[in-house]
């Protein structure tokens, strides 16, 4: 009896574990990662990569970022994500997930061909939830934070 119980709490704990490792990952030699890792633009979108910053909290949570009404994308610790999206203006926002409802929201004005780097900062605060926003960082910057930590690409959003 004792052992089965001990199987069953195993089995438990196995499953409840791998329930958490969910974070989409491009792998560096397939179509997705090679895009995602090129930095280049599309000739008719716009491609927004997003990142957090080095010092946020909630590491082990992916938080999802609402593009206006175009959908999500989801930004992880470990990556970045690469997004396209029509030309337009958009509206970022990190305030729909549960404990980030008080991030700043930016805006950008998006052209066909533009490439935009976002870093997400997210700060834990007491029984207040999250507080932070985004930034818009030069590419030449971006892209050397994102080799440095050496984050991996995320599975790409097309919007």
């Amino acid at each position: 009896m004792k052992k089965k119980i001990l199987y069953a709490i195993g089995l438990i704990i196995i499953l409840s574990l791998q329930a958490c490792v969910t974070i989409p990952v491009a792998k560096m030699d397939s179509p997705e990662g090679k895009l995602a890792a090129s930095f280049t633009p599309e000739s008719d979108k716009a491609v927004v990569y997003l990142y957090r910053a080095a010092d946020s909290d909630y590491k082990a949570y992916e938080i999802p970022v609402e593009f206006s009404d175009a959908g999500n994308a989801t930004t992880a610790a470990i990556g970045y994500t690469r997004v396209e999206v029509e030309p337009g203006t958009y509206e970022l926002d990190a305030s729909t997930y549960e404990a980030t409802s008080s991030i700043e929201t930016i805006k950008l004005d998006l052209n066909a061909g533009d490439v935009v780097f976002v870093e997400l900062s997210l700060q834990a605060r007491f029984a207040l939830g999250a507080t932070g926003g985004f930034r818009v960082v030069d590419a030449k910057n971006a892209k050397k934070e994102i080799q440095n930590r050496h984050l991996v690409p995320l599975t790409p959003n097309r919007l």
